[in-house]
């Protein structure tokens, strides 16, 4: 489990909470070796893509990334959010539950469950 997934596995229980429709992204690359034919490489999921993806309650695009210590957000992570925001989707660079619970708030006014 990757340094990140306790929170992850946090954040995806707040949000199915709220009625979205959420899942685990996993994105990079990996080497696929084929018997008797060349190595390919291939890529999953696009540069920047969040760690949380799925839809909310009201239809609209969720994207949470999730950091830990002092990982850093990449430039191709910001303009991801910056693209899901200026299309009406909820977009949240969190690194606690209790960060993504006050962007949830500001956003929608409420929250349910306990961390009411």
């Amino acid at each position: 489990m990757s340094a990140e997934g306790p929170l992850i596995n946090a954040c995806l229980i707040f949000l199915r909470m709220q009625g979205c429709w959420v899942d685990r992204l996993n994105t990079g690359a990996m080497r696929i070796q084929a018997r008797g034919r060349r190595d390919r490489f291939v890529r999953f999921g696009r540069p920047g893509m969040p760690d949380i993806v799925g839809i909310g309650p009201a239809g609209h695009y969720i994207g949470v990334e999730a950091k830990r210590g002092i990982t850093r957000v990449t430039p191709a992570q910001t303009a991801f959010h910056q693209e899901i925001r200026q299309r009406g989707g909820f977009s949240a660079i969190i690194r606690s539950v209790d960060e993504l619970v006050a962007a949830w708030r500001a956003r929608f006014g409420s929250v349910k469950g306990a961390w009411t």
